[in-house]
């Protein structure tokens, strides 16, 4: 390997820029919603270490093209993201496109079963407590 591919810690080059470009992502999804989910829904569908590879990629669904770059997905999706909104796949067997994709809201979704259950049992908690503390 050439002297020049390698960086000061010895690490190759393509391996500096990948941690770098991680980095990056981690510092950018903090400050900006739009873009972690942006992440997500690429990760979740081309990345199989991601643990929701197998609905998503593993089944089949991809990303389309133009959304591959955030600014496109961005202008397509808009800015800000809604407040309390999940992006939602219109049809479940097709892949993410604008077409396909709207804002739900997140009390909408799958992601609240507990508005299935009637209302004289939702939310409510058993707690017990120990006779004594100590």
């Amino acid at each position: 390997m050439k002297p020049n591919m390698l960086h000061a810690s010895g690490a190759p080059q393509k391996e500096k820029r990948e941690m770098n470009r991680k980095l990056c992502d981690t510092l950018r999804s903090i400050s900006d919603p739009l873009y972690a989910l942006h992440r997500e829904m690429l990760d979740r569908c081309y990345d199989p270490a991601s643990p929701l590879y197998p609905y998503y990629g593993g089944a089949g669904i991809a990303v389309c093209s133009r959304w591959h770059t955030y600014d496109l997905f961005q202008l397509d999706m808009g800015e800000p993201k809604p407040p309390a909104t999940t992006l939602t796949r219109i049809n479940t067997a097709k892949d993410y496109a604008r077409a396909n994709c709207k804002w739900k809201h997140n009390l909408d979704s799958s992601y609240a079963p507990e508005l299935e259950k009637p209302a004289e049992l939702r939310y409510k908690a058993t707690i017990k407590y120990p006779d004594r503390l100590f």
